[in-house]
């Protein structure tokens, strides 16, 4: 404070980068430069000036430390978060290198950030170097030790990662994130029955377990088909009052539609959102195309209630649900949706218009079913199902002089009639024309 006015604002700025400057020496040293200088610059401007004049190289950081005999831990540290902000990965394990040759290491911490900048550019060798260099007098942390198992599991070496999770139980207390790490990693890569052991482990040391540590073994569960031991786990969660999130759900919700247990998703589903999380569309799309699939039909005010909450719905949702639509026989809601659907810019297949032709036919009878005929022409090319349809219900109405158009029709169209349009003629006594 006393050397804030004049030129000494520069001197203190030499003394900020070895010691590590706090927002009040940062204030006093631009508001003396300022009044002494008459030039008053941003403060992006003079740490852009005091970077450029004081720019750290490794001769710069030998020449700091060369200076002060004895560094106490704050000017180490000062010069290594300048290192870090920095992003020099090389010149962080060249000091490093540098504090051990004068044996000026002062605590763990700097050799963590150290290692933690290493590991972000994936120098994973360097950073084990740095752990197994450390000297006597500083003793590694539970970080220290976290860095380690997170590195082995980032280089796929997770057999290495467990013996060393192993080894330094005698020297500390593994704590969530050295679970969680391990826990990941064993999620990742299919080996679910290591990870689930991990997991008991650590209920077994009273640590709660975090979102970030269960949604992996839900979502892992569910891949491999342990579908009630996720659901276990989603208990636990809720249980211990931790918020799943909508990985967890949306994974069980996947598992439960695979395996046609349509009952189960949709419960789900709604726990869901009893606990308020927004369900992806991603997750709505599933659950539709679970419903369609599986030919649960009696959901299907489950599947409208669905398609009314989405955002968003793609091409595969709405073919599902028309098709739910139809099987229910809701045919108001079937034909809206199928607006909805032209209006989105999307067309439907000719096999889900065909059941909805089909449906149609059977609730509302010809007249409307043929209205739709002209319709349905316009939005997919027709196939011989929808015919053989058409024809069977024209021959049922006693509409036969529209039969012989139909059929030219077909043959216009270049589509082969097949065993079940000869069966239609014949039971009806409909001769085809020669050509």
């Amino acid at each position: 404070v006393i050397m804030w006015r004049g030129i000494h604002a520069r001197r203190i700025c030499r003394v900020c980068v070895i010691s590590g400057p706090s927002r009040y020496s940062n204030a006093f040293v631009r508001r003396g430069y300022c009044e002494n200088t008459g030039i008053h610059e941003t403060e992006a401007e003079l740490e852009q000036k005091s970077s450029k004049e004081h720019a750290i190289t490794k001769e710069y950081v030998t020449r700091l430390l060369d200076q002060q005999e004895n560094p106490t831990a704050n000017s180490v540290h000062g010069i290594i978060e300048q290192i870090v902000k920095g992003g020099d990965s090389e010149l962080a394990f060249d000091f490093y290198q540098t504090l051990l040759e004068q044996e000026k290491l002062p605590s763990i911490v700097i050799a963590n950030r150290i290692m933690t900048l290493l590991m972000k550019d994936a120098k994973y060798d360097q950073a084990l170097q740095v752990f197994q260099t450390l000297p006597e007098s500083v003793r590694p942390s539970r970080v220290s030790y976290n860095l380690v198992i997170s590195l082995y599991c980032y280089i796929f070496q997770l057999q290495k990662a467990l013996d060393f999770h192993e080894e330094i139980k005698a020297h500390t207390e593994p704590d969530s994130v050295t679970y969680g790490t391990l826990i990941v990693a064993f999620c990742k890569n299919k080996r679910l029955d290591t990870a689930l052991e991990l997991y008991e482990e650590m209920v077994h040391q009273n640590i709660v377990p975090n979102n970030s540590i269960v949604a992996p073994l839900i979502r892992e569960c569910c891949h491999q088909g342990k579908i009630e031991t996720a659901v276990q786990f989603l208990s636990t969660m809720r249980k211990n009052r931790l918020s799943p999130d909508v990985t967890s759900y949306s994974s069980l919700i996947f598992a439960f539609c695979e395996a046609g247990n349509i009952a189960k998703a949709l419960k789900i589903y709604e726990l869901m959102k009893k606990d308020n999380v927004p369900p992806s569309y991603i997750t709505q799309s599933a659950l539709l195309n679970g419903i369609g699939r599986n030919m649960n039909y009696k959901n299907g005010k489950h599947a409208l209630g669905i398609y009314k909450e989405m955002d968003k719905v793609d091409v595969k949702s709405f073919g599902s649900l028309l098709n739910i639509l139809a099987g229910i026989k809701d045919t108001k809601n079937m034909v809206a949706v199928l607006q909805d659907m032209v209006d989105a810019g999307h067309k439907p297949t000719i096999i889900v218009l065909n059941k909805m032709f089909y449906t149609l036919f059977q609730v509302h009878g010809f007249k409307t079913a043929f209205a739709f005929w002209k319709k349905l022409k316009v939005l997919a090319e027709p196939n011989v199902y929808t015919y053989n349809v058409l024809i069977s219900y024209c021959c049922k109405e006693k509409h036969f002089s529209m039969v012989h158009p139909l059929l030219q029709e077909m043959k216009a169209a270049g589509i082969q009639h097949d065993e079940t349009t000869r069966t239609i003629l014949a039971k009806n006594h409909i001769k085809r024309s020669t050509n």
